[in-house]
């Protein structure tokens, strides 16, 4: 019984621990004039992949500059 607890207590404090993020790829895809998705969230990290099926350039620019 004791070893059991004593496991439990080494086990415990691991599952607490802070588990970092995991960065995503986002695929936007301009098609038709449009893209999709519309509307996304990307994080710090995150990569996005910008794929263009139209007949001619685009470009993306955020709106605050950066």
């Amino acid at each position: 019984m004791k070893q059991g607890l004593m496991s439990l207590a080494a086990f415990v404090p691991c599952t607490l621990l802070p588990v970092p993020a995991q960065a995503e790829a986002i695929q936007v895809i301009v098609e038709n004039i449009a893209f999709a998705p519309v509307d996304m969230n990307a994080k710090v990290g995150d990569t996005i992949e910008w794929v263009n099926k139209d007949n001619f350039a685009h470009t993306a620019t955020a709106r605050n500059g950066d």
